[in-house]
Order: C-alpha cells, then structure tokens, then sequence
C-alpha cells in the first residue's frame, strides 16, 4: 500500500473519529456500554487525541 494512500486512509478515521465525539458533546448523545454510562470526559480526550493523531499524520 502507498505511504500517500495509508495516511489519507488514517486521517479519514481519525477525524471521523473525533467528528463524532465532538457532535456527541454538541447533542448531548448518551453512549451505554452495558450498565456503564460514559461520561463526557472521555470523549473529550478522544476528541483531542484522535484530532492530534490526523494532525500527526499531515506532518
């Protein structure tokens, strides 16, 4: 697989990645895994981590 293609591949996921959280925080949306209720916190980290890794891959 071309380098080119593979981070094109990469930023795609990881900014789809942090589209969602970010419209999670803006909506509100719950996410319930089992009885466990996540708390917004997490997605605020995976927000800015999955942000920083498609950034990551620009470089």
């Amino acid at each position: 697989m071309p380098q080119n293609f593979y981070n094109k591949i990469t930023k795609f996921v990881f900014l789809s990645i942090a589209s969602i959280h970010a419209i999670r925080m803006i909506l509100g949306w719950q996410i319930i895994i089992g009885s466990w209720e996540v708390p917004f916190w997490v997605s605020v980290l995976i927000l800015f981590f999955s942000s920083f890794f498609a950034h990551s891959v620009l470089k």
